[in-house]
């Protein structure tokens, strides 16, 4: 039997780039139980007098022309019908067209919708496995607000409809494109025939956005047949725009995965005539076990986090379209290297002057001296390992006034209660990013994905300790997804530390392992630091109480 992990991995080695994953409703269909479109229409023509049958029929079968038929018979309804008061009221002043009522009760069903662990053990093994994958960015024609809650970690950044994608500056890293609309912004549904007619007026100009996405990268379509009309349309836009011998490259590139619905696993070479009879050749993958092809695309790691990739590329990007590099960049020479004066490096051969940036800001730190620049550049990954240090290796002041505000503005997840509890800088005076911090009333489910919160403890392996915990899964990811649930009284923080100061060295690399390990960092600032912290209010109730107390006596 053929082993379609190792396939694919090796597969995806002779491409330099990160794969996009091109999902389709059948995704839906499989981890949401969401009916196809036809489907979709059929259930929602129950709200209007017409059977279904009547209206794909007058529409000759073509769904787009049976969805508006639909929206149109709905309208009158939705206006005077009770039922949908709450919605009206809701939605007062966005109602543009005819087809709007429909389009607000669709988004509203599909936001709705959310995934719950526990129903089915393979979906739940192949989700957690695809929260783990490398890739650049996500294409989707689904409507739900699926792959935005499987990747909420990562922080992707969505584009809704063919305008956010054609008038923004996407950077193709950790990015999702949902082209026909999002449940979230029902105007942007691309629905109906008047939609498809708007749509395909500006497709050639989204053919040409997915133009370098598909020469660039791997696309692995998943939830799609190959006969899909909306990858037809997509593949006879881009196609029309290659020669031959670049249409011959795609070979490698597009990647079809399908259900083996019981049959054998496959892995195999194949083509694709589109409707402009141009053939195209793909690889096929046939298999029931979606999680071997998750993992596969997780086998590629990375230095640094989808989400960092993106801010790198962005600020980049920044500076070369503004052209105003003043204070920001400057060549320098290894041997001239004052450190004070640098607030980013970004270099080509730059290891040796890396080398001395590092001793220098050691040197620094040693001796007390870390200009302000400085803190306004340290780095996420050292916030993470300055909880475990002991002693200090920054001034606390300086982090809460200088280094955390800003970093927070960009991940507010970060831990900062050691900081807050150490420093010299009274409660009220703390700026307002860490007030908030302190503002919130946290429990262990903040710190969790909200499909960590839906595990039932029946589900897990749970041991009496940390030392059990790890030893007890041969899987060192998921002994670390297990230790929060022993819950806070149940963590020994002594044990905790210790785990943490082991693995620190996991930190530096982008893997799953050390999401978890910051995860855990977290819980470990706020079991220790964090819920002895009193809120500002609350530090100033008990002030109030004590100098009445005062008084009285």
């Amino acid at each position: 039997m053929i082993n379609i992990e190792e396939l694919l991995a090796e597969h995806l080695k002779k491409i330099s780039t990160a794969p996009f994953l091109f999902i389709g409703s059948g995704f839906s269909r499989r981890y949401l139980d969401l009916p196809n479109w036809d489907g979709l229409l059929e259930q929602f023509s129950e709200l209007v007098p017409r059977s279904y049958d009547y209206y794909v029929s007058t529409a000759n079968k073509e769904l787009p022309e049976v969805a508006r038929l639909i929206a149109q018979d709905f309208h009158p309804i939705w206006w005077d019908d009770d039922k949908y008061l709450t919605s009206r009221e809701k939605f007062k002043g966005k109602i543009n067209t005819i087809e709007s009522p429909l389009k607000i009760e669709i988004a509203q069903y599909l936001r709705d919708i959310t995934y719950g662990y526990g129903k089915n053990e393979n979906n739940d093994r192949e989700i957690d496995a695809l929260k783990q994958v490398v890739i650049d960015g996500i294409i989707t024609t689904n409507w739900d607000t699926f792959l935005e809650q499987v990747f909420a970690d990562s922080d992707i950044k969505a584009y809704i409809g063919q305008k956010e994608l054609l008038f923004s500056q996407p950077f193709e890293v950790n990015e999702l494109y949902k082209i026909h609309g999002c449940s979230t912004n029902h105007e942007s549904l691309v629905l109906t025939s008047n939609d498809y007619k708007l749509f395909n007026q500006k497709n050639p100009y989204l053919a040409a956005k997915l133009l370098t996405i598909f020469i660039e990268h791997p696309v692995i379509f998943l939830g799609y047949s190959i006969s899909d009309p909306n990858i037809q349309q997509i593949l006879d836009s881009i196609t029309a725009c290659l020669d031959q011998e670049n249409i011959d490259k795609l070979k490698d590139r597009l990647i079809f995965v399908e259900r083996a619905a019981g049959a054998v696993d496959a892995f195999e070479s194949s083509s694709f005539t589109t409707s402009n009879r141009v053939t195209i050749p793909i690889t096929k993958i046939k298999t029931d076990n979606y999680e071997l092809v998750y993992k596969a695309l997780s086998k590629n790691k990375r230095k640094f986090s989808m989400k960092t990739m993106r801010q790198i590329k962005s600020q980049i990007y920044e500076l070369v379209k503004t052209n105003d590099p003043s204070g920001k960049v400057a060549v320098i020479d290894g041997e001239n290297l004052n450190a004070a004066d640098i607030e980013f490096v970004i270099g080509v051969g730059v290891t040796k002057a890396a080398e001395q940036l590092r001793a220098a800001r050691d040197e620094m730190l040693d001796t007390g001296y870390l200009n302000p620049i400085g803190y306004q550049s340290i780095p996420q990954i050292d916030i993470y390992k300055e909880i475990l240090a002991d002693p200090p290796s920054y001034d606390y002041d300086a982090l809460i006034s200088q280094t955390l505000p800003q970093l927070l503005g960009t991940n507010h997840r970060l831990p900062v209660f050691k900081f807050i509890k150490e420093c010299g800088i009274e409660t009220e005076e703390l700026p307002v990013q860490l007030k908030r911090k302190l503002g919130k009333k946290l429990t262990m489910n903040y710190f969790l994905t909200q499909s960590q919160r839906d595990i039932k403890k029946s589900q897990l392996r749970l041991y009496n300790n940390i030392p059990e915990t790890i030893d007890g899964y041969a899987d060192f990811t998921k002994a670390l997804q297990c230790i929060p649930h022993l819950g806070a009284d149940g963590i020994n923080l002594d044990e905790l530390h210790h785990l943490l100061k082991q693995h620190i060295d996991k930190l530096d690399v982008d893997t799953p392992a050390s999401m978890e390990l910051k995860r855990l960092i977290r819980i470990y600032d706020w079991l220790k630091y964090g819920r002895s912290l009193l809120p500002p209010a609350t530090k100033i109730k008990l002030q109030r109480r004590q100098g009445q107390a005062t008084l009285k006596k």
